[in-house]
């Protein structure tokens, strides 16, 4: 495996710096690619950290800004930002009555209760209203509610 070259820091951030004026929407893999870096390494040199927030600072703003004003394709634009932190968020927030908070009251407890007691009172009324006639099936024997002869 070769050895890593040495790097001119002072030229390498020199470079940096005139890369960040003269381009519109500067970008660090852009610069690392032409200094013939990989990205991440620009992130190890503590001489570039300045430079490094600057160059996201202005790429930030510029991106924005072209988008607002549509000189920008606006999709690559949002995932740009997207990947300098930036996120879709929505947030909804409820209140109650004068934005107190919302009251809650649980009636469903109640609402089976009333239920059963119709329904229960469906039934006793099936069965008083009508009587159904009492068969037996001998003479001693008990008749049997429910069934017709």
């Amino acid at each position: 495996m070769a050895r890593p070259r040495e790097i001119d820091r002072e030229k390498l951030l020199a470079n940096f710096e005139q890369y960040i004026e003269s381009t519109d929407i500067p970008i660090v893999a852009e610069f690392a690619y032409q200094a013939g870096l990989h990205r991440e390494q620009l992130y190890e040199i503590d001489e570039l950290s300045y430079a490094l927030k600057r160059c996201i600072s202005k790429k930030e703003a510029m991106l924005e800004k072209q988008a607002l004003a549509g000189t920008v394709n606006c999709t690559m634009a949002i995932f740009s930002l997207k990947q300098l932190g930036w996120k879709d968020r929505t947030s909804t927030e409820l209140t109650g009555k004068d934005d107190g908070p919302i009251q809650y009251q649980d009636t469903s407890r109640e609402r089976n209760i009333q239920s059963i007691e119709q329904l229960s009172a469906r039934l006793a009324g099936a069965t008083l209203g009508a009587a159904p006639a009492a068969t037996t099936d001998s003479a001693d024997s008990e008749p049997v509610p429910g069934t017709t002869a």
